[in-house]
C-alpha cells in the first residue's frame, strides 16, 4: 500500500477512567470540512473528516478526539469544553475501521462522516 500522502502529525485524546489520555500519531491523512446546516433550533456547525491512520494496530476509535497537529495538554476537568464546537482543528470520531490487505492489518480509517 501507498501511504505518501499520510505525511501529518494529529494528537490523539480518550477519556478513560484514569483521566485523558493523549497521543501523538506521525504519519497519518487526515482531512477535514466544517458545516453549517440550519434546523428548527438555528444554525448548526458540524466538523466532519476523514482520517487514515496506517500502522500495526487501530489505535484510534469511535469516541476518540482527534487534533490536526501538535495538541495541548488536557485534563479531566478540561474534557467537557475541549469540543469541536469551540476548539479550531478538532473533531470527534463517530466511527472507525480497521482495514486489511492480504489477510495483514494495514490501517485504520477514521472520521465523521
Amino acid at each position: 500500500m501507498d501511504y505518501s500522502l499520510c505525511n501529518q502529525t494529529v494528537t490523539l485524546y480518550r477519556k478513560t477512567p484514569d483521566g485523558i489520555l493523549r497521543r501523538e500519531l506521525p504519519g497519518c491523512f487526515l482531512q477535514w470540512k466544517d458545516e453549517v446546516s440550519y434546523d428548527r433550533l438555528g444554525m448548526q456547525r458540524e466538523r466532519r473528516f476523514l482520517l487514515i491512520q496506517p500502522g500495526q494496530e487501530q489505535l484510534v476509535f469511535p469516541g476518540d478526539r482527534v487534533f490536526a497537529g501538535i495538541g495541548p495538554e488536557i485534563g479531566l476537568a478540561d474534557w467537557n469544553t475541549f469540543l469541536p464546537q469551540t476548539v479550531e482543528g478538532l473533531g470527534q470520531v463517530a466511527y472507525a475501521a480497521p482495514y486489511y490487505w492480504q489477510g495483514q492489518f494495514c490501517h485504520t480509517e477514521a472520521g465523521r462522516k
